[in-house]
């Protein structure tokens, strides 16, 4: 595929399209990461690199996706119905 009939295409998807692939490509670059570093994240960064990167990931997460437990589950009463 050519680069500009790719960016034809990218220009043409939504916006949760577009998440979709910005999430593929952050994945594919972990990925990537990965195998370069076998070394595991936390012993090749600091603790203040180490929050940085928990941060990107959280904010790469799908957000209001999905259903959530009742109310009722977070109620301690319900544990013992």
């Amino acid at each position: 595929m050519q680069v500009e009939e790719l960016k034809q295409k990218l220009d043409a998807l939504s916006a949760e399209h577009l998440q979709q692939v910005a999430t593929f490509i952050t994945l594919l670059e972990l990925r990537q990461h990965r195998t370069i570093s076998p070394t595991p994240l936390w012993h090749r960064l600091s603790y203040i690199e180490r929050v940085k990167e928990l941060k990107e990931w959280l904010a790469n997460l799908p957000h209001g996706q999905g259903q959530s437990l009742p109310d009722s589950a977070f109620d301690r009463a319900s544990i013992y119905d």
